[in-house]
Protein backbone atom coordinates (compact mmCIF):
# COMPACT_ATOMS: atom_id res chain seq x y z
CA UNK A 1 0.00 0.00 0.00
CA UNK A 2 2.73 2.71 0.74
CA UNK A 3 4.24 1.86 -3.23
CA UNK A 4 1.05 3.26 -4.44
CA UNK A 5 1.84 6.81 -2.15
CA UNK A 6 -1.40 7.41 -0.95
CA UNK A 7 -0.78 5.51 2.58
CA UNK A 8 2.00 5.93 4.95
CA UNK A 9 2.26 2.73 6.91
CA UNK A 10 3.19 2.74 10.54
CA UNK A 11 3.94 -1.18 12.28
CA UNK A 12 3.61 -2.19 15.39
CA UNK A 13 3.69 -5.88 16.10
CA UNK A 14 1.46 -5.65 19.96
CA UNK A 15 -1.33 -3.12 21.57
CA UNK A 16 1.54 -1.75 23.87
CA UNK A 17 3.98 -0.78 20.88
CA UNK A 18 0.86 0.81 19.69
CA UNK A 19 -0.35 2.84 22.39
CA UNK A 20 3.35 3.78 22.31
CA UNK A 21 3.21 5.05 19.03
CA UNK A 22 -0.25 6.59 19.62
CA UNK A 23 1.11 8.37 22.45
CA UNK A 24 4.25 10.12 20.36
CA UNK A 25 2.06 10.68 17.05
CA UNK A 26 -0.81 11.62 15.22
CA UNK A 27 -2.17 9.09 13.01
CA UNK A 28 -5.55 9.28 10.64
CA UNK A 29 -6.55 5.17 11.24
CA UNK A 30 -5.30 2.55 13.06
CA UNK A 31 -5.93 -1.05 11.61
CA UNK A 32 -5.61 -3.79 13.68
CA UNK A 33 -5.40 -7.53 13.34
CA UNK A 34 -7.34 -9.70 15.68
CA UNK A 35 -4.96 -12.00 17.09
CA UNK A 36 -2.22 -10.32 18.66
CA UNK A 37 0.22 -11.20 21.44
CA UNK A 38 -1.18 -10.74 24.89
CA UNK A 39 -4.52 -8.37 23.63
CA UNK A 40 -6.79 -9.27 20.68
CA UNK A 41 -7.78 -6.43 18.18
CA UNK A 42 -11.39 -6.33 20.26
CA UNK A 43 -9.62 -5.67 23.33
CA UNK A 44 -7.34 -2.88 21.79
CA UNK A 45 -10.51 -1.27 20.47
CA UNK A 46 -12.54 -1.73 23.23
CA UNK A 47 -9.90 0.00 25.48
CA UNK A 48 -9.35 2.94 22.56
CA UNK A 49 -13.11 3.57 22.88
CA UNK A 50 -12.97 3.73 26.36
CA UNK A 51 -10.09 6.57 26.28
CA UNK A 52 -12.39 8.37 24.03
CA UNK A 53 -10.03 7.94 21.09
CA UNK A 54 -11.98 9.09 17.84
CA UNK A 55 -9.48 7.60 15.08
CA UNK A 56 -11.33 5.34 12.98
CA UNK A 57 -10.51 1.60 13.85
CA UNK A 58 -10.83 -0.75 11.13
CA UNK A 59 -10.17 -4.79 12.40
CA UNK A 60 -8.08 -6.75 9.62
CA UNK A 61 -8.58 -10.07 10.05
CA UNK A 62 -8.22 -13.64 9.34
CA UNK A 63 -10.64 -14.82 11.82
CA UNK A 64 -13.79 -14.91 9.19
CA UNK A 65 -16.40 -15.70 11.67
CA UNK A 66 -19.13 -13.41 12.09
CA UNK A 67 -19.21 -12.99 15.74
CA UNK A 68 -15.91 -11.40 15.43
CA UNK A 69 -17.51 -8.82 12.94
CA UNK A 70 -20.32 -8.37 14.80
CA UNK A 71 -18.75 -7.78 18.00
CA UNK A 72 -16.21 -5.16 16.08
CA UNK A 73 -18.80 -3.53 14.81
CA UNK A 74 -20.64 -3.33 18.14
CA UNK A 75 -17.59 -1.86 19.70
CA UNK A 76 -17.30 1.01 17.00
CA UNK A 77 -14.70 -0.37 14.76
CA UNK A 78 -15.88 1.31 11.77
CA UNK A 79 -15.06 -1.46 9.68
CA UNK A 80 -14.55 -4.97 9.81
CA UNK A 81 -12.26 -6.58 6.88
CA UNK A 82 -11.50 -10.40 5.95
CA UNK A 83 -7.88 -10.68 5.02
CA UNK A 84 -8.91 -14.21 3.76
CA UNK A 85 -8.72 -14.01 -0.23
CA UNK A 86 -5.92 -12.96 -3.28
CA UNK A 87 -3.72 -10.37 -1.82
CA UNK A 88 -4.21 -7.51 -4.35
CA UNK A 89 -8.07 -7.85 -3.76
CA UNK A 90 -7.74 -7.54 -0.16
CA UNK A 91 -5.41 -5.00 -0.06
CA UNK A 92 -7.35 -3.21 -2.62
CA UNK A 93 -10.11 -3.16 0.00
CA UNK A 94 -8.10 -2.59 2.97
CA UNK A 95 -6.58 0.36 0.91
CA UNK A 96 -9.38 2.00 0.02
CA UNK A 97 -11.34 1.27 3.36
CA UNK A 98 -8.28 3.57 5.08
CA UNK A 99 -9.34 6.33 2.33
CA UNK A 100 -12.71 6.32 3.26
CA UNK A 101 -12.84 6.54 6.68
CA UNK A 102 -10.07 9.26 7.05
CA UNK A 103 -11.82 11.03 4.47
CA UNK A 104 -14.71 10.92 6.15
CA UNK A 105 -12.89 11.32 9.67
CA UNK A 106 -11.87 14.90 8.48
CA UNK A 107 -14.99 16.19 7.40
CA UNK A 108 -16.89 15.33 10.84
CA UNK A 109 -13.49 16.82 12.79
CA UNK A 110 -14.46 20.00 9.98
CA UNK A 111 -17.80 19.84 10.79
CA UNK A 112 -17.45 20.04 14.31
CA UNK A 113 -14.76 22.84 14.31
CA UNK A 114 -17.36 24.62 12.34
CA UNK A 115 -20.38 24.18 14.88
CA UNK A 116 -18.34 24.69 17.38
CA UNK A 117 -17.23 28.26 15.59
CA UNK A 118 -20.69 28.75 14.47
CA UNK A 119 -21.96 28.10 18.27
CA UNK A 120 -19.24 30.73 19.87
CA UNK A 121 -20.46 33.41 17.06
CA UNK A 122 -23.97 33.11 18.13
CA UNK A 123 -23.79 33.06 21.72
CA UNK A 124 -21.35 36.60 21.73
CA UNK A 125 -23.19 38.47 19.22
CA UNK A 126 -24.28 41.13 20.93
CA UNK A 127 -27.18 41.51 18.20
CA UNK A 128 -29.95 39.03 19.47
CA UNK A 129 -30.34 35.86 17.71
CA UNK A 130 -32.91 33.21 17.51
CA UNK A 131 -34.23 30.07 15.73
CA UNK A 132 -37.87 29.91 15.52
CA UNK A 133 -39.91 27.38 14.46
CA UNK A 134 -43.57 27.97 13.59
CA UNK A 135 -43.49 31.03 15.56
CA UNK A 136 -41.91 29.08 19.04
CA UNK A 137 -38.26 29.90 20.16
CA UNK A 138 -35.92 27.27 19.94
CA UNK A 139 -32.95 28.90 20.16
CA UNK A 140 -31.85 32.48 21.62
CA UNK A 141 -28.45 34.00 22.57
CA UNK A 142 -28.19 35.27 25.99
CA UNK A 143 -28.12 38.79 23.89
CA UNK A 144 -31.89 38.25 22.99
CA UNK A 145 -33.04 37.13 27.01
CA UNK A 146 -30.71 40.55 28.50
CA UNK A 147 -32.68 42.62 24.92
CA UNK A 148 -36.33 40.94 26.37
CA UNK A 149 -36.03 40.98 30.04
CA UNK A 150 -35.75 37.06 30.34
CA UNK A 151 -32.96 34.34 31.33
CA UNK A 152 -31.68 32.65 27.67
CA UNK A 153 -33.17 29.14 28.88
CA UNK A 154 -36.59 30.88 29.83
CA UNK A 155 -36.93 31.89 25.93
CA UNK A 156 -37.61 28.53 24.81
CA UNK A 157 -40.61 27.26 23.67
CA UNK A 158 -42.30 30.56 23.74
CA UNK A 159 -44.18 32.21 20.91
CA UNK A 160 -41.83 34.70 19.44
CA UNK A 161 -44.62 37.05 18.74
CA UNK A 162 -46.05 37.08 22.32
CA UNK A 163 -42.61 37.77 23.75
CA UNK A 164 -41.93 40.69 21.60
CA UNK A 165 -46.05 42.80 21.99
CA UNK A 166 -45.16 41.28 26.18
CA UNK A 167 -41.98 43.20 25.73
CA UNK A 168 -43.64 46.52 23.96
CA UNK A 169 -45.99 46.13 26.60
CA UNK A 170 -43.59 46.78 29.09
CA UNK A 171 -42.10 49.95 27.85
Amino acid sequence: MENQGQIQVDLASSVKEAYSKLNKKKFDVVVSDYQMPVKNGLQFLKELKEKDNTIPFILFTGKGREEVAIQALNLGANRYINKIGKPETVYGELAYAIIQEVEKHRSKQLLIESEEKYRVLIERAADGVAILQDNIIKFANKSLGEMVGYEQKELIDKEFEKLILMKIERC
